[in-house]
């Protein structure tokens, strides 16, 4: 799995900006889909795509990730997406997809300056670096059960 990338981008499931750039403008991937859309962390830009190695991934990014109270400017997650989507009917071209993310950066970089993670996001990023970011969000849980709220920047 996840043949196209390095070690290091598999365990942290995650790719730089540059890096991300070389795998979509690769001739051999194929863009099917772009879209700002949510998940369990915020608001990102979704992009799936057809990588050389045939593997359908997703990357998000572009978005302020709340739990870790960070924003994904310049680096990128994925995971493995779902192959039997309807999400995989269009393709796009790796210029246009390039202006998206060129406009979605200048949207955003005003909120990321000077942005400083809370004490809360710090810990759960912590958290999520040893295991992953639904393992942290689970303990992050437990923690706020134990001690009787959300206390973190007080």
């Amino acid at each position: 799995m996840y043949q196209d990338m390095t070690e290091n981008e598999r365990l942290f499931s995650e790719v730089t900006e540059q890096r991300l750039i070389e795998l979509l403008s690769h001739p051999d991937s194929t863009i099917h889909q772009v879209s700002v859309d949510s998940n369990n962390y915020g608001e990102f830009l979704f992009i799936r795509v057809k990588l050389p190695s045939g593997e359908f991934i997703c990357f998000w990014g572009l978005g302020h990730h709340e739990s870790r109270d960070t924003w994904l400017i310049d680096r990128w997650r994925f995971h493995r997406a779902n192959t039997f989507s309807d999400s995989f009917d269009s393709n796009m071209s790796s210029v246009m997809l390039l202006d998206m993310i060129i406009k979605r950066k200048s949207e955003l970089a005003s909120q990321a300056a000077n942005h400083q993670p809370s004490q809360r996001g710090q810990l759960f990023s912590e958290l999520a670096d040893l295991t992953d970011d639904d393992g942290a969000y689970a303990e992050m849980e437990d923690f706020e059960n134990l001690f009787g709220g959300d206390s973190w920047d007080e």
